[in-house]
């Protein structure tokens, strides 16, 4: 595998919104790492929703079979492809629960197969990175720590601004209240570790309103607003605030995500909520 692009590691990547970023990368020549528990089904899914040819998968992506919540099964999807000491560049989290359903509750009607799933799933990724650390594989080939993406959710913005129209507001914080607060949780995770600065460079988290499938309708579409995640720093770039839309699609997240962030790069830090 030869190239000098940065390298990727992806979680989650089955989903819409990180399997158009995987797919976006390996067409420009990225190379990148997987990690999932069906390593076929990934394959399947790139080959067939994403038209990603077989001789690129073999040749851009590894992929290793195992379950995000086994620190010893993320420790190899971390581990750099082209660089076995050091770590990729860039980790992109499409981590989400599935198998919702309705339950008997009244603050939570709409129930996931595992409620902490998103928290405990970047807990995980980051406990890795620190068990990696400890064994000698602490930076990326460049020298740094790498940068962490995680796809989130708006709502709840630090800053005080609102980034959902107000007829979501029961649907976020009431119909979808179990996924929305796992969401949420993963987020202040992701500040803390960024905080101590031991286990990741920076962060970038993604605000998709609600997510659609289907074609995509381009980057030009997607309006782009945010928020610093971590507040209180003095002399930084002022705010561009977040946007307002009811839905964006789940390959324009992804194809913006590799476009902007990893390509384009300079949303270290940022909280960005995306949508039409």
């Amino acid at each position: 595998m030869t190239t000098t692009k940065p390298t990727l590691a992806f979680f989650g990547a089955t989903g819409g919104c990180a399997g158009a970023a995987l797919s976006a990368a390996l067409r420009d020549n990225y190379a990148a790492t997987a990690l999932a528990r069906t390593p076929d089904k990934l394959r399947t899914f790139l080959t067939t929703a994403h038209s990603i040819p077989a001789p690129t998968l073999d040749t851009l992506l590894t992929i290793h079979a195992g379950n995000v919540l086994k620190e010893v099964d993320v420790k190899r999807a971390l581990i750099s492809p082209t660089s076995p000491s050091h770590l990729v560049d860039t980790i992109i989290s499409g981590i989400g629960g599935g198998g919702a359903h309705f339950q008997a509750s009244l603050r939570k009607p709409v129930g996931i197969d595992n409620p902490h799933i998103c928290e405990t799933g970047v807990t995980t990724i980051l406990a890795a990175l620190a068990s990696l650390a400890n064994e000698g594989i602490s930076t990326t080939a460049s020298g740094s720590k790498p940068l962490l993406v995680a796809i989130s959710t708006p709502g709840g913005c630090q800053s005080g601004q609102r980034d959902l129209p107000i007829l979501y507001w029961p649907v976020f914080y009431w119909l979808l209240a179990e996924p929305y607060t796992d969401k949420k949780a993963m987020e202040r995770v992701i500040y803390s570790a960024a905080k101590k600065g031991n286990s990741i460079g920076d962060f970038v988290i993604i605000r998709p309103t609600i997510l659609m499938d289907g074609p995509a309708r381009g980057l030009g579409k997607v309006r782009a607003g945010w928020v610093w995640g971590i507040r209180g720093v003095e002399g930084r770039e002022k705010e561009l605030g977040p946007t307002m839309g009811w839905a964006v699609g789940k390959t324009d997240v992804g194809e913006w995500i590799f476009a902007e962030v990893v390509t384009k790069g300079g949303w270290g830090g940022k909280c960005v909520t995306l949508n039409w």
